[in-house]
């Protein structure tokens, strides 16, 4: 099965999140993720480089795909990913915004994305960087970019989900003279910002979504985003427009408050036909340009991208960013299935969401005794984290599997199973005792009674 290491967020809360894997694994490639904009602020950029090229060197992808200017891959860098066989797509977008920059210094940055690359592509559809050499690649999605939903969402009228800009507002002022109201939220306006589940919602209870481009001619993710959920949007016109709508054949798009006002009044724009829009349609495409790799069979995984995630996670849960977390630790299971780690982790991300029933499904696999050094094993000692992170779980139990029996505990306390409970604390050994007494904090339900006698009877405490 053919290797594609994706650059792709894996904040939930992040920019189009799971916008590429899924259709990707559906076309029958073996998909592993990259979670740039994560690893980045972590790393800075010579240290990502370094990591990606060690996964690289591990994992033997036939493509990695990035996304320029957002790469953070120097020359040496992308030089070493193609050296191994890896084939190097850098499929950019929102060019607008950076193709000035890139023609300066007679198209320096033009030149370096030619080069850099085994194929530089764009999901715009002409302008400057197709005319300095890049390949056109309409904008696709899969549908898991945008299955989340916040049923709680109010519902408006109009509605904009973005970043404050003056030509937003002033866009927004008109429509309310003509006595349109538009409800907006993001970075500088008065309902701040909204989770990627609130603005899905939004968007799904929207008479309309206004999507404008601030006067630039380029064409956003978030139109296709808004038109995947079924939303019908006032679109600010651009030259790419016609190359998603051409099967309705009437002109879509406004330019200028007057004419967005027009359009608000009458019938927002509906989606286009998605089918046509997807990754599964638009990846062959693109690998039709892609030059065959050399490589066979691979290890299937990389104990690089698995501590990246396993880093990632642990901080995430530290400060408390459970949905980054979780999903953290699930791609750390996925490069890593046998770490029964990863498990715990996941178990205990869900244990603080009180998804008690996700704890004991995550943890069912786990033997009892993993494996723990004789010297930890059920040791009464704990290393306190000082903020660090969470690599020693909630409690920094140097005996990690004290803390997965107590997670267990406590969830079938929470599920009203004491007799489960019950049992697993009937099968654990003596000299496990003491610890978990310290780990489980003592309740007087007089069904739980007969576990703290299993436990000992002594008044554990709480940490």
């Amino acid at each position: 099965m053919r290797r594609a290491l994706l650059s792709e967020t894996i904040d939930p809360d992040g920019a189009l999140p799971h916008w590429m894997s899924p259709d990707v694994a559906r076309c029958g490639w073996d998909v592993h993720r990259l979670p740039t904009q994560e690893a980045i602020h972590l790393l800075g950029p010579g240290a990502y480089a370094d990591l990606v090229v060690d996964v690289v060197t591990e994992l033997r992808p036939h493509v990695l795909v990035v996304h320029p200017p957002v790469d953070f891959l120097s020359g040496s860098a992308c030089a070493a990913i193609r050296a191994t066989g890896t084939r190097l797509v850098g499929l950019g977008f929102d060019d607008a915004l950076y193709a000035s920059a890139w023609s300066d210094r007679e198209g320096a940055g033009f030149r370096d994305l030619a080069a850099r690359f085994d194929v530089w592509a764009t999901t715009a559809m002409a302008g400057p960087t197709v005319d300095a050499g890049a390949l056109p690649v309409r904008w696709a999605l899969s549908p898991e970019c945008v299955a989340d939903n916040d049923p709680g969402a109010p519902a408006h009228d109009v509605v904009l989900v973005g970043r404050w800009t003056a030509e937003r507002a002033a866009l927004i002022a008109a429509l309310d003279d003509a006595g349109i109201a538009v409800a907006a939220y993001g970075q500088g306006w008065p309902s701040g910002p909204v989770s990627r589940a609130r603005m899905l919602g939004l968007w799904r209870k929207a008479r309309c979504v206004l999507t404008p481009s601030d006067g630039r001619d380029m064409l956003k993710g978030r139109f296709l985003e808004a038109a995947f959920v079924g939303a019908s949007q006032l679109i600010e016109a651009c030259s790419d427009l016609p190359f998603y709508f051409r099967e309705q054949g009437t002109a879509v798009g406004f330019r200028g408050a007057a004419e967005c006002v027009a359009r608000a009044r009458g019938a927002p724009t509906p989606p286009p036909e998605l089918g046509a829009y997807r990754w599964t349609r638009r990846w062959p495409e693109v690998m039709t340009h892609v030059p065959a790799s050399p490589l066979d069979a691979g290890p299937g995984s990389s104990r690089t991208l698995a501590r990246l995630f396993t880093t990632l996670g642990h901080a995430a849960e530290a400060r408390g960013s459970l949905a980054l977390a979780a999903a953290c630790f699930a791609a750390w299971s996925g490069e890593r299935p046998d770490d029964p780690a990863a498990r715990l982790a996941c178990a205990r991300v869900a244990f603080t969401q009180e998804r008690h029933a996700n704890v004991l499904a995550a943890l069912a696999l786990l033997a009892s005794d993993v494996g723990s050094p004789a010297a930890v094993d059920g040791l009464d000692a704990f290393a306190p984290a000082h903020g660090q992170g969470t690599g020693l779980g909630l409690s920094g139990a140097l005996d990690p599997w004290l803390e997965s029996t107590a997670l267990q505990l406590a969830s079938h306390l929470a599920l009203g199973q004491p007799s489960a409970a019950l049992e697993l604390a009937r099968r654990q050994p003596t000299h496990r005792l003491a610890a978990l007494r310290e780990l489980l904090a003592r309740d007087d339900t007089p069904e739980h009674a007969a576990l703290w006698s299993a436990l000992g009877h002594g008044p554990p405490t709480t940490r």
